[in-house]
């Protein structure tokens, strides 16, 4: 019987030991969402220019059109942040509620995604080009385009921006934060620069 014993302790010492050679499974990416923007004006108003405008999926490179989150380390090469992603990619959050916005300002009559069906005046055109953080100068940085259109497809007012954020921490967390004080900045400055087209040119 002694052999057999013996013959069980090793098999069950090398299966601990296999078990032990296991790799642990990876955690589960966290998930950031960035947040509705904040309305400047609030209460039911008459529409001041009646403006039907159509928000067009923002062109974006492959990445910012994924869930990753984008850093830049030390060697100036950009990584995505291992373990939180995006609920859903950048370039749509950032459509969505952008439309939202604009839908309750006072020129609007009706603000909508870029939808087949929906009767627009104008369209909107955001080309998202960068969008990570820096992780040298701590900043997250941004750059961006946005081109109003006609029906026809002219376009009527261009402008680019390119933001430098300061983060709270070198995070994705801290990123996703970030962002949403850029993103409600840059929509109010949108919003002014649209309205006082439409001022100028109705």
């Amino acid at each position: 019987m002694k052999p057999f014993y013996l013959l069980g302790v090793i098999l069950v010492t090398v299966t601990m030991s296999a078990c032990t050679l296991l790799p642990e499974p990876e955690p589960t990416p966290r998930l950031l969402q960035l947040q509705a923007l904040t309305l400047q004006q609030e209460g039911d108003q008459e529409p001041k220019h009646q403006i039907r405008l159509a928000v067009e999926r923002p062109l974006a490179s492959s990445p910012l059109r994924q869930t990753d989150l984008w850093y830049q380390d030390q060697d100036f090469v950009l990584m995505p942040f291992s373990r939180h992603l995006w609920t859903e990619s950048l370039d749509q959050q950032v459509q969505s509620l952008l439309a939202d916005y604009l839908a309750a300002q006072s020129w609007s009559k009706a603000v909508s995604l870029d939808t087949p069906g929906f009767r627009s005046d104008y369209r909107l055109r955001v080309h998202l080009q960068h969008w990570y953080l820096d992780t040298r100068q701590e900043k997250l940085i941004i750059s961006l385009q946005a081109n109003l259109l006609n029906s026809q497809g002219n376009s009527l007012l261009q402008h680019q921006w390119r933001g430098e954020q300061a983060v709270t921490e070198l995070s994705a967390p801290g990123l996703a934060q970030a962002s949403q004080e850029w993103l409600q900045n840059w929509a109010e400055d949108l919003n002014q620069r649209l309205e006082a087209y439409w001022d100028k040119s109705i």
